[in-house]
């Protein structure tokens, strides 16, 4: 990936968190109830086109997290969670992918009550 297209992404997800701060979510980051980050994310639904009802269920919902945040973790994936610091509300990871200039992870998740 040329640099000046990872330079240009960096900047979009910026901007994208910037635009939209009043609804982002503090928490933090966990794999086996160890606290591997702090992180801001981003909440929606999930696109009715992208509920198979096998892995991604109805009420599941979207996240999106800067990559900068999840440095530390070591490839997001299932069984990790994420707890909102305002709410206590966890969200047990479904899937997690990383965008292709690497600059932000989108995830699906399914809240815990």
């Amino acid at each position: 990936m040329p640099e000046q297209f990872k330079a240009g992404a960096q900047q979009a997800v910026g901007n994208l968190f910037a635009m939209y701060a009043e609804f982002l979510v503090a928490g933090h980051y966990f794999r086996a109830a160890t606290n591997l980050a702090t992180v801001k994310f981003l909440v929606m639904p999930v696109p009715p086109a992208l509920v198979d009802g096998a892995i991604v269920q109805p009420n599941d919902e979207k996240l999106l997290f800067d990559a900068v945040d999840l440095a530390a973790v070591d490839q997001p994936r299932p069984d990790d969670y994420v707890v909102a610091s305002a709410s206590s509300l966890r969200r047990d990871i479904v899937t997690a992918h990383l965008d292709v200039t690497g600059t932000m992870w989108t995830m699906v998740a399914r809240k815990v009550l």
